[in-house]
């Protein structure tokens, strides 16, 4: 979901401002830089998932993010000897 979706589905900036509880200016922000993820899940929640927040995704390949395939940096063979 962007900015302009959020500004549409309220009516108006001050009016997508006052259901979250954020300043107009904020709102703004938003809209020229996108909305922070945990903003984004209040978004959603606020709105009762009419637009849904983009998902997360994980990278697919092993050791994408550390060493060990299980994300963590730590080599997934690591003490099995």
């Amino acid at each position: 979901m962007d900015a302009h979706t959020l500004i549409q589905h309220f009516g108006t900036a001050s009016a997508a401002a006052r259901a979250l509880g954020v300043s107009r200016q904020a709102v703004h922000v938003w809209v020229r830089k996108g909305i922070p993820a945990l903003r984004a899940l209040q978004v959603e929640l606020a709105i009762k998932g009419v637009v849904k927040r983009p998902r997360a995704r994980r990278p697919n390949r092993p050791g994408a993010l550390g060493e060990g395939s299980d994300g963590i940096g730590v080599p997934s063979n690591a003490g099995k000897e």
